[in-house]
């Protein structure tokens, strides 16, 4: 084990970033194990006054005193999100170190989604594939309602609990939209989970999100990765000349057709995560 003492971007910085976040002092922490990388840094399993905790620490290289880094801009643009969601299907927000600077999160014991899936290879049943849809179907239904984007809907973002109960997590990609409505960005997020506007790149909006959430609701049923793991290239391919989607699990008919509507090819054929929300019950 060692204390956090390495990095530091100013206290001042993060203050003006999030006034309203708890700040947790360096001492506090200490880092027990590598976890592994987030986007813009290490994610590291630690211990804050006696109980586990997530770390996501902004990388030494990537930061900077003017906060003019890339990374350093993705870590206080999900440091502002997370300080400002709190919802029982939202990773848990504890507070943020200065020094170095680290976004402290309650830590979930079975890691992510993924982790259950392809590391662990748990059998999961019908029964909790259902659980967990519904709790990041509640989650992307608050984050929707807050006019917040995900952008990378996926299992490595998703955190399972010890009881199963699911996270959504990492807001690194996540965006705030106004007026509009519409984003008009390029690629964001993970090629096998992009939808088809995305990978055209076209304007897009929160129905993005809904052809993620069916990628991976298929994705727990079959126990496979999306498009058998292959390259971007032959993905896009697949996805926008062949409007092809993964090969579906095998599930009742209802859940089947709730797949099919939240991936279609038009965006505004999809349903809505309220709509998903009251399937799923």
């Amino acid at each position: 084990m060692s204390n956090l003492n390495q990095h530091r971007v100013q206290e001042s910085d993060i203050h003006d970033c999030v006034r309203k976040c708890h700040i947790i002092p360096s001492g506090e922490i200490i880092k027990v194990k590598r976890l592994g990388a987030g986007s813009f840094g290490e994610v590291t399993l630690g211990e804050w006054l006696g109980s586990p905790v997530a770390l996501k620490t902004l990388n030494e290289q990537n930061g900077s005193a003017d906060l003019s880094g890339s990374s350093t801009k993705e870590f206080l643009k999900e440091l502002r999100l997370l300080a400002d969601l709190s919802h029982s299907k939202i990773v848990r927000f504890l507070g943020v170190c200065a020094s170095p600077p680290c976004i402290v999160l309650d830590f979930y014991s079975h890691g992510s989604l993924d982790n259950v899936l392809h590391v662990q290879k748990a059998a999961i049943t019908y029964g909790q594939v259902l659980s967990i849809a519904q709790d990041v179907a509640l989650g992307m239904r608050f984050l929707h309602h807050r006019d917040i984007l995900h952008r990378d809907l996926k299992p490595q973002n998703i955190l399972i609990d010890k009881g199963l109960g699911a996270r959504i997590a990492d807001f690194g990609l996540a965006k705030t939209l106004v007026k509009t409505g519409v984003s008009e960005e390029g690629l964001t997020g993970t090629v096998p989970y992009m939808a088809p506007e995305i990978l055209a790149r076209q304007p897009y909006s929160f129905p993005v999100d809904v052809y993620a959430f069916a990628i991976l609701l298929n994705e727990m049923i079959a126990s496979e990765r999306p498009y058998d793991g292959n390259e971007v290239d032959a993905v896009v391919h697949a996805v926008l000349s062949l409007d092809k989607r993964p090969t579906m699990g095998s599930c009742t008919p209802s859940m089947t057709k709730m797949i099919q509507d939240c991936w279609k090819k038009r965006a505004s054929d999809r349903p809505t995560f309220p709509h998903i929300v009251s399937d799923l019950k």
